[in-house]
């Protein structure tokens, strides 16, 4: 939600949970950072590594330490860590290289302090990367074919890595123009964003047309370029069969041309606008009668809002569009989108916009593309490294309902996230930062190059009273 950290309210329920003397290298454009939970108990594990070497934590259930190992960093071409894995509790991660082609397997050996490798040729030329994630210990990367209407689950157990190629050519497609086109070409023009499922992704993800979820054990990709319906994928993680829904569009008469949605929790949240009306529904994946819907016209004042609507241009800070009016035309010359992110209290902040690059005229640059990782992935992209910065503009509301779908009226909840960020915007000595989900709060995990000390910091979502 949109608040002024500052005023009054500064770094609310962040601790210090751990710091730990690590000496790095120098040499910080080479440094990786990476973090892994145990889901079965709960251990966490930290990887930090300059140019020469790599220093591995260990962490209990409390997030005290211990133990540590420090290793040889693998070959230079090995620039980033992609993900991990854990078998027998003890973790394993994959170092890539960029672009991805190789993948070399570091396995820890807890018990016995130490380190073996081995180097994965996963790839084929003929396919191109989507993404990757861990999901109960286990490693997936999931590539798609140039060449054919193909997805290919790779992914790590018993020590290997085991492959299935999923065919989506029995499916139908459809692109912006409502004209069939084979899966790999619309994913080829329409790159598929991931969603992080725990933390807060920003309006440049909720704006991207086809999306990635991993929930329960399953893959949900869904596609909004079409003006009919969500058409959304499911696929399972533990027989790889994979079904399709539709999920129809709520248009109205006067034929709402922008739609977007965004999954959470088993439930679809879809957007509808157009430069008159605005409708947000939220539906079940799973029972086709479980609907409601939020509606208002450029008349009404949208009650179902717990902000202004918002307008903010570049770097500046974002200022309030008065006229509704003028907030309809704002949004409906935009790139729509929506995302929904869950409080600790259970409630689900929904955010409603839209992104649009414009020049100093104030007219619109049509075909802007704009994907970015969020704060989870531990990379360094920033949305403003996408456009002119000077020219994006970006509008939006905020509401808060509980999982009924009922609108709340409630205190302030301030994001965990907010605090992060102010922490990082304050703080010129940390570098190789990430963020992780831990047991109902966030970790900060960073390098503090003037103590020199590995760093874990507890921030959690707080209510404004």
């Amino acid at each position: 939600m949109f608040v002024f950290v500052g005023f009054g309210f500064r770094l609310s329920g962040q601790t210090v949970l751990s710091a730990t003397a690590v000496e790095l290298k120098k040499g910080k454009d080479q440094y990786v950072s990476f973090n892994a939970v145990n889901e079965r108990n709960n251990e966490v594990f930290a990887l930090l590594s300059d140019k020469e070497s790599v220093h591995f934590l260990r962490y209990n259930s409390a997030l005290f330490l211990r133990d540590t190992l420090t290793v040889a960093r693998p070959e230079k071409s090995y620039t980033f860590i992609l993900g991990y894995a854990f078998e027998d509790d003890n973790p394993i991660v994959f170092w890539s290289d960029d672009p991805i082609k190789k993948i070399l397997e570091v396995s820890f050996d807890v018990k016995n302090k130490k380190s073996t490798s081995r180097q994965h040729e996963l790839f084929s030329g003929d396919e191109h990367f989507v993404c990757s994630f861990t999901e109960r210990n286990i490693f997936y990367a999931i590539t798609a074919s140039k060449n054919a209407q193909n997805l290919t689950v790779h992914y790590y157990g018993s020590g290997r890595f085991i492959s299935k190629t999923i065919d989506l050519s029995a499916f139908e497609f459809l692109n912006a123009n409502n004209a069939k086109v084979p899966f790999n070409d619309l994913i080829t023009q329409n790159p598929i964003e991931k969603i992080e499922p725990k933390n807060v992704n920003g309006l440049v993800s909720g704006i991207q047309k086809i999306k990635l979820y991993v929930e329960n054990n399953q893959v949900f990709i869904t596609n909004d370029l079409n003006h009919v319906a969500t058409q959304m994928l499911r696929i399972d993680l533990g027989s790889f069969a994979v079904t399709e829904q539709n999920f129809p569009h709520q248009t109205s008469e006067d034929s709402s041309r922008l739609h977007n949605s965004f999954l959470k929790n088993q439930r679809l949240y879809q957007l509808a606008v157009s430069d008159q009306k605005l409708s947000l529904a939220s539906r079940s994946i799973d029972n086709t009668s479980d609907i409601k819907i939020f509606s208002s016209a450029e008349k009404d004042t949208i009650s179902f809002r717990n902000s202004p609507f918002f307008s903010a241009t570049g770097t500046q800070r974002p200022t309030v569009i008065k006229s509704l009016k003028k907030f309809f035309r704002k949004l409906s010359s935009s790139r729509t989108g929506i995302t929904v992110y869950e409080y600790n209290s259970g409630h689900l902040l929904i955010t409603v916009g839209g992104l649009r690059e414009t020049n100093t005229t104030g007219s619109v640059i049509a075909g802007i593309a704009l994907s970015v990782g969020t704060i989870a992935t531990g990379t360094d992209a920033d949305v403003t490294d996408l456009f002119d910065s000077d020219t994006a503009e970006t509008v939006y509301f905020e509401t808060v309902v509980d999982d009924q779908f009922n609108h709340m009226i409630a205190a302030d909840e301030l994001l965990a996230d907010d605090f992060i960020s102010q922490f990082l915007n304050e703080s010129e000595d940390v570098i190789v930062s990430n963020v992780f989900y831990y047991r109902g709060f966030y970790v900060l995990s960073y390098y503090d190059k003037r103590a020199k000390q590995y760093v874990l910091r507890k921030f959690e979502d707080a209510t404004m009273n």
